[in-house]
C-alpha cells in the first residue's frame, strides 16, 4: 500500500491465506471515506488502514467462477455494490456498504442470449451503469433504484474493416474483410467512373475475418475503388493498379 502517490510502499497482509495464490482478488479505494474494499473471492473485506473487517457474501457458492467483477458507488454516504460473473445474468446488489447482497436480474432485450457482466462501470454523471457484455455495451440509468426494473439498453458490438494487401499492387492484391456478426455481404471493384469492374463476393458470410483475391492484370493502371456492403455498414477503400 502506497500513501504518497507511489513514491513509497508498505505491504499489509491480506485478512486470509491464499490457496496456492490462485484466488480471484479485487480491491477499490474509497477516497471519501480512505477505505480499501477487498474482495477475495465471493467475500467483501474492508481495511480501514489499521484492521479488517469482513462484510457479507456477495453470492451463494460460486468457487468455480473464474471472473467476478464489481464496482462501487458511494453516493451520499450510503455505498452501494454491484457485482456479478460472465457465467450470470444476474447481479448482486449491496446497499448497505456490502453487508447484505440480493439478486437482481440483467434484463437485457431479446434476442441476446450470450453470457454476461464481463465489466461493470458506474458513470457518476449520467447516473448509469454500464454492463460489458463481451459482445457489445448495455447500460440502465438511475441504477441504484431501478436495477432488474427496467430493460438495458443494448448497443451490441457491430463493425466491419476492410483492406487491402499489397495497395499499391500490380496485378493482384488480397482483400481481407471483418464482420462480427453473420449476414448478407458484396465486395465489389469500381473504377473511376463508377463501372463495377469486379464482383469479388456476393453472399452469406460468417463472423470473423475472410480473405477474397482480386485479379488485376486485365485492367489498366490507376486508381480503383474497392466497396464493401452489408446491411447495417458500406465501407470504400482506394486501391492503386501499377504495372
Amino acid at each position: 500500500m502506497s500513501s504518497n502517490y507511489g513514491d513509497d510502499w508498505e505491504f499489509v497482509e491480506l485478512p486470509v491465506p491464499l490457496n496456492n495464490g490462485i484466488q480471484d482478488i479485487q480491491a477499490k479505494i474509497l477516497f471519501d471515506t480512505n477505505e480499501i474494499y477487498v474482495r477475495i473471492e465471493e467475500y467483501v473485506w474492508v481495511y480501514d488502514g489499521e484492521y479488517w473487517e469482513q462484510r457479507g457474501q456477495i453470492a451463494g457458492d460460486i468457487s468455480s467462477v473464474v471472473r467476478l467483477n464489481w464496482e462501487i458507488i458511494n453516493l451520499e454516504n450510503t455505498i452501494i455494490i454491484f457485482a456479478g460473473t460472465v457465467l450470470s445474468r444476474n447481479l448482486w446488489v449491496s446497499y448497505d456498504a456490502g453487508w447484505t447482497w440480493e439478486s437482481q436480474p440483467i434484463e437485457l432485450p431479446e434476442p441476446f442470449l450470450a453470457e454476461t457482466t464481463w465489466q461493470l462501470e458506474y458513470d457518476r454523471w449520467r447516473d448509469r451503469l454500464w454492463l460489458d457484455t463481451g459482445v457489445g455495451l448495455a447500460y440502465l440509468d438511475d441504477p441504484t433504484s431501478a436495477v432488474g426494473e427496467d430493460v438495458w439498453v443494448f448497443q451490441p458490438a457491430n463493425y466491419v474493416t476492410l483492406d487491402a494487401y499489397p495497395n499499391p499492387f500490380n496485378a493482384s492484391t488480397t482483400v481481407r474483410y471483418t464482420l462480427t456478426r453473420p449476414g448478407a455481404v458484396t465486395v465489389t471493384v469500381f473504377d473511376l467512373l463508377g463501372r463495377r469492374v469486379a464482383e469479388l463476393y456476393d453472399g452469406v458470410a460468417r463472423p470473423g475475418e475472410h480473405t477474397v483475391s482480386f485479379d488485376g492484370s486485365g485492367l489498366s493502371s490507376g486508381t480503383y475503388f474497392l466497396h464493401l456492403d452489408t446491411p447495417e455498414q458500406t465501407l470504400n477503400r482506394k486501391l492503386t493498379l501499377v504495372k
